[in-house]
């Protein structure tokens, strides 16, 4: 018998009963030599009771080992029961397992899209704003002013010029708060247009030849029709006026 055998369930009983059967019968047959001359007279009902009489153990040992045989089935099958239960159970809490983090996974997807979509309507919303203050850009115009020098038969007058070296705008009004007696403007300076490279005069009254410096500011309608206001720092020295843009 090999190893594959000895592993059969219950295969000890059936060598245990074909062994018991092979002894009995073997018992059997040297009782029956034994007594050949009885038996061969037994009347037919009496041969029968013979027969039933001697083969009811063996089929009493057999009907044992079958409900032997039963019991160790139902225990293996118990055992098996148990052990596929305890094998649904392991594959349901992995699968538990599974869904949580394809769930966790999923959440974490989402949120990547969602911060994607922000970042997307963000880079939107940034974007339609650079074009907005682009578009507000390019219909500004560009003061520049001109060296003003003062006028050497009068040297309290500096002249100068204003240009606009950007789009055209409107309602223009240039506007310096005078230091009496020593910086002002010459007249109020205000024109309804102001065109693209149009270039218009400007005129200071300068008494001092201490340096110093004030503030001057332009309003003016934009292109767009919007009111803005640029502002300026005009210098002062002992020959010239010169006026530049102010930061911010």
């Amino acid at each position: 018998m090999n190893k594959a055998d000895k592993n059969i369930p219950g295969r000890w009983l059936y060598i245990a009963g074909g062994a018991l059967t092979l002894i009995y019968l073997a018992a059997l047959a040297w009782y029956s030599v034994g007594r050949w001359a009885e038996i061969r007279v037994m009347q037919p009902n009496n041969l029968g009771d013979f027969l039933s009489g001697s083969f009811s153990p063996l089929a009493f040992a057999w009907l044992v080992l079958g409900f032997i045989q039963q019991g160790i089935e139902l225990r293996q099958n118990s055992t098996a029961l148990l052990l596929q239960a305890e094998e649904l159970r392991t594959a349901a809490m992995h699968a538990g397992a599974m869904v949580e983090l394809q769930r966790k996974d999923f959440e974490l997807r989402i949120q990547e899209l969602e911060e994607a979509r922000k970042k997307a309507d963000a880079s939107k919303v940034s974007q339609a704003k650079r074009r907005e203050e682009q578009a507000i850009r390019e219909m500004q115009p560009r003061f520049r002013f001109g060296l003003a020098m003062r006028d050497y038969q009068r040297e309290h007058i500096v002249k100068g010029a204003l240009t606009n070296e950007g789009p055209g705008c409107a309602s223009v009004r240039i506007l310096m708060e005078p230091i009496p007696g020593i910086l002002e403007l010459a007249s109020a300076i205000e024109f309804a247009e102001f065109s693209s490279r149009l270039e218009h005069p400007i005129v200071f009254i300068s008494r001092g030849t201490t340096p110093l410096t004030q503030p001057l500011t332009i309003h003016y309608t934009d292109a767009g029709g919007t009111e803005r206001c640029q502002n300026f720092i005009v210098s002062v020295n002992d020959s010239h006026v010169s006026i530049v843009e102010r930061d911010g």
